[in-house]
């Protein structure tokens, strides 16, 4: 039984290789991916301002909205590994679940450095959304969500580098509020979409746990994460 799901799972997959393969490349300019903003930087990595008017230099405040904490069905709750910005509201928290060492080295992270990873609802590029729309309907599938996430890293002179793909996977586990769990005969997948070398490409991605309180998932690319519902296979 056991076989048979994951010849299903594996045929999912390969159908949609070909179908983004052939269909739906997309410039990885319009991908989607968002960098962090200005602020987003001065607020993650501590910088201080400086008012012109009377000289005053003051500390950046964190970020206002921060999930990065999420609650299993049996209660269990976990944290983010990682410092960063976690301000999904559609979700029911997100956290980074791969080891912090894990997470260092993914980011290339040096001693006297930090490593940061920015999860939050999708402010998705009009490709990006092409894609997922176009991926989706093809496989039947209702789009439930979108997140964005991708990482960087303060330098220990306080410099932050934004990272465009981890060199090894990272885990994330995603909480799924009530009002977005997959209806009966359905499971939720992610569907992953990103840009490398000026090509946007789109990856289904299981989730790895039978929680239905959360979506657990590695990916070794960041970019746009959009949660489906697909036929239970």
């Amino acid at each position: 039984m056991k076989k048979q799901r994951m010849k299903k799972w594996a045929s999912l997959v390969l159908a949609l290789t070909m179908i983004v393969g052939s269909t739906l490349c997309v410039e990885a300019a319009g991908s989607g991916y968002n960098e962090p903003t200005k602020k987003e930087e001065a607020q993650q990595s501590g910088e201080t301002s400086t008012n012109e008017a009377t000289g005053a230099t003051t500390a950046a405040a964190p970020s206002q909205t921060v999930q990065n904490v999420v609650k299993k069905g049996d209660g269990t709750v976990l944290k983010s590994t990682v410092s960063g910005s976690y301000t999904s509201k559609k979700f029911a928290g997100t956290a980074v679940t791969s080891v912090k060492a894990n997470v260092n080295a993914a980011l290339g992270v040096k001693s006297g450095e930090k490593a940061m990873i920015s999860i939050g609802d999708s402010a998705c590029g009009a490709k990006a959304m092409k894609t997922v729309t176009e991926v989706s309907s093809s496989m039947g599938a209702k789009v439930a969500g979108i997140l964005d996430i991708y990482g960087s890293k303060i330098t220990a002179s306080g410099k932050r580098e934004n990272i465009a793909h981890p060199a090894s996977e990272v885990s994330y586990t995603v909480g799924v509020p009530t009002s977005m769990k997959a209806p009966a005969g359905y499971q939720i997948a992610v569907l992953r979409v990103y840009g490398d070398n000026g090509v946007g490409k789109a990856d289904l991605l299981k989730d790895m746990d039978n929680d239905p309180n959360t979506v657990t998932f590695s990916s070794d690319k960041f970019g746009v994460f959009a949660f489906v519902y697909i036929k239970n296979v």
